[in-house]
């Protein structure tokens, strides 16, 4: 990609660009993991002429098979595609995905310990992060931590008696309004925040533990606050952004 990086460090590059036409330009099988944290098509200001996050349902379906089939060229064998999205969208992602030739390995249930209100529907308690492979994955380190409280069904009864990771994530915080992490929560001059959707760091890393070793490359292809690029850096993996 001949593009000049935004800003750059020996293990790091960030982008300002589209997704969709920098990834069209990245050469095939290029990275070890995607972690994807798109716009959910849910009416946020990304700023002016940035993204339209108000798009009709078929614009924003096509959007969506645009860039993940983009993605999914640039993913490396055995390499993982993380990708979060609304639950209004859940099985629409899985269809895109699975049509760009890539294998089912987890669906994640990321709990929410502060819901999200709703006037006309249950609350937003949980976020899906749905997690695909290109073939058999390569590196899946199963010893990750998730404290949960819960004991886990297993053969073996001092594993279940471990904090052994499963498929459903109730311990890490959402960050909106800051009172549960107010030191991580990034604000502007004026303490409004930064972000309207800031992702929790301790989910980025515990995905890049899991699925990938140090030194390798991951690409976050909406990279929004930085908090992929910040949890890759922190574990000694090379990055890039967009």
């Amino acid at each position: 990609m001949s593009l000049t990086p935004y800003w750059q460090s020996p293990s790091a590059q960030l982008y300002l660009a589209d997704a969709r036409a920098f990834l069209h330009g990245e050469y095939r099988e290029h990275y070890d993991m995607v972690f994807a944290d798109p716009p959910f098509n849910a009416s946020k200001q990304y700023g002016s002429g940035l993204h339209d996050d108000s798009m009709n349902d078929v614009e924003y379906l096509d959007w969506l098979g645009s860039w993940i089939g983009e993605a999914v060229r640039v993913l490396k064998p055995g390499g993982t595609f993380w990708l979060m999205n609304s639950t209004r969208w859940l099985g629409h992602c899985q269809v895109k995905l699975e049509a760009a030739g890539l294998t089912f390995v987890n669906t994640i249930a990321w709990v929410y310990t502060n819901p999200t209100p709703a006037k006309n529907s249950y609350p937003k308690t949980w976020r899906p992060i749905i997690v695909y492979s290109k073939g058999k994955p390569r590196v899946w380190n199963s010893n990750i931590s998730l404290t949960t409280g819960r004991p886990t069904l297993y053969w073996n009864p001092d594993r279940a008696k471990s904090s052994f990771c499963h498929d459903v994530w109730p311990d890490i915080p959402k960050l909106v309004g800051g009172y549960l992490a107010p030191q991580e929560l990034l604000r502007r001059p004026d303490h409004s925040f930064a972000h309207s959707v800031q992702m929790p760091i301790a989910l980025a890393e515990r995905a890049i533990l899991t699925a990938t070793e140090p030194g390798q490359l991951i690409l976050e292809p909406f990279a929004g606050s930085g908090t992929v690029m910040e949890a890759a850096l922190n574990l000694g993996r090379c990055v890039v952004g967009i």
